[in-house]
């Protein structure tokens, strides 16, 4: 059976807000995911949920979930998150390599 876009849209959303409730509940109690530190369970999960957010920004933000927001927030303008998360051109061929800092 063919579902329409609308309806995979909120079927998708909801499976989505089902985890942020998920975390939500943990960042009430804590600063981060597994306690006061930034780790290896907030690195692995920032990048997915800030791809969720991205999707529809005002339907995030209209949320129920204003620990999991600040914890994005928080991260996302983090001098950790601006130092690996660069924002390069595309390459394209013939375009000299591209060298990463070590």
């Amino acid at each position: 059976r063919k579902v329409n876009g609308e309806k995979r849209l909120r079927h998708h959303r909801t499976a989505g807000l089902e985890l942020l409730h998920a975390l939500e509940a943990r960042l009430t109690a804590q600063p981060n995911l597994c306690g006061a530190e930034f780790g290896l369970t907030d690195a692995a999960l920032v990048p997915f949920v800030r791809q969720f957010a991205a999707t529809d920004r005002g339907w995030f933000a209209a949320q129920p979930i204003p620990g999991v927001q600040a914890w994005l927030d928080r991260h996302l303008a983090s001098a950790l998150f601006s130092t690996i998360m660069l924002r390069l051109e595309p390459w394209q061929s013939g375009n000299a390599p591209v060298i990463f800092p070590a």
